[in-house]
């Protein structure tokens, strides 16, 4: 199989729950230049008993964006001091934008 450059498919599945996902992430560098997101996904809920699909997620770049800035903010609070008052993000992009708003919650 060949795989295509900055794309990802993968599935996830917990133990013993009735569904599983497989997620399509794709990631197309120029697409800001269109107005366009950088990141797409489309997520999958199959029956983890039947197969059958349960739901197909469009996400337009959103819970690509949210999951990575989700995970950010639990390991930054897990690290941070308890008396730490401020977040500093370098980067930027999506998660410019959406890593300090997740980091903020954590608090």
């Amino acid at each position: 199989m060949q795989t295509w450059p900055g794309q990802r498919c993968g599935p996830e599945w917990i133990t013993g729950t009735p569904d599983f996902t497989v997620k399509i992430a794709t990631g197309f560098y120029r697409n800001p230049a269109a107005g366009l997101p950088t990141n797409h996904g489309l997520v999958c809920v199959v029956s983890a008993r039947t197969g059958q699909i349960r739901a197909i997620l469009d996400d337009q770049g959103l819970l690509t964006a949210w999951r990575t800035a989700a995970a950010g903010a639990l390991a930054t609070h897990a690290m941070a001091r308890p008396a730490a008052a401020t977040l500093a993000v370098f980067g930027a992009g999506e998660q410019a934008g959406v890593s300090p708003r997740y980091g903020a919650k954590g608090q």
